[in-house]
């Protein structure tokens, strides 16, 4: 993931980072946008907050308390309150919905907030791109962006689980293909590899790459050296 917007995004761009979690992608996005950027840090989960600010604030990145800010809600299709399932031995996988969790886990239920991002980030901000890793609630998240997608066709990285999250938050193979239809948006695996309803159900892949069809190209060649990019960066770890 991080390879794929290392290579999309530039100084003074605008980048969302939904389940922004410890900070692992939001300050990279950070550095990459740099002081003339901003990046957006979405984080549900209350006991995460903290944790958030303390990695942002010792990043080292120049003025980065500038150029993030912080959105301190759950994000979904919908506003109000819901019950968020806090998992404090495995942090990452907290959500809005229960699932599989280790043997012995400790599941803390607790209300958060639910904005939706078509009404927390004004809607003529030319955000290029957007993070989505919050445990199977992409799609409805994605749907309470909808506005914001249709006027920056940012290019997308998102955590997919297929028929498992489609299962957890109801929602079916039609309505999540006939979104991106819609937006004239096109899919592909991390590797550029294009995906469609005719791969749903099939295991993998962990993530998926959301570009306009206009942008479609330049997604998957950006993906295609982020792969590249990975691989090196394998073999000299193993040859050193």
């Amino acid at each position: 993931m991080e390879y794929i917007y290392t290579y999309h995004l530039h100084e003074g761009d605008i980048a969302i980072d939904v389940g922004a979690h410890r900070a692992r992608h939001t300050i990279p996005m950070a550095s990459k946008v740099g002081r003339s950027g901003k990046v957006y840090a979405v984080e549900a989960a209350p006991e995460m907050r903290d944790k958030l600010r303390a990695a942002i604030n010792h990043s080292g990145v120049d003025k980065i308390r500038n150029i993030v800010t912080y959105l301190d809600c759950a994000v979904s299709d919908r506003t109000g309150t819901m019950d968020f399932y806090y998992v404090p031995q495995a942090a990452g996988m907290s959500g809005l919905a229960p699932q599989q969790y280790p043997e012995g886990a400790n599941v803390i239920v607790e209300q958060v907030e639910v904005c939706r991002l078509d009404d927390i980030i004004p809607v003529d901000t030319p955000v290029r791109f957007i993070k989505m890793d919050i445990e199977g609630a992409e799609f409805h998240a994605l749907k309470g962006a909808q506005q914001l997608l249709e006027a920056s066709r940012p290019l997308i990285v998102f955590e997919y689980t297929g028929q498992s999250a489609a299962r957890r938050y109801n929602y079916t193979s039609d309505q999540f293909f006939k979104f991106w239809s819609d937006l004239g948006y096109c899919l592909f695996t991390a590797a550029g590899d294009a995906h469609g309803p005719e791969n749903w159900g099939q295991r993998g892949p962990h993530d998926l790459l959301a570009a306009p069809v206009e942008q479609a190209s330049w997604a998957q060649r950006v993906a295609h050296a982020a792969v590249l990019r990975a691989a090196a960066e394998h073999l000299a770890r193993i040859d050193g």
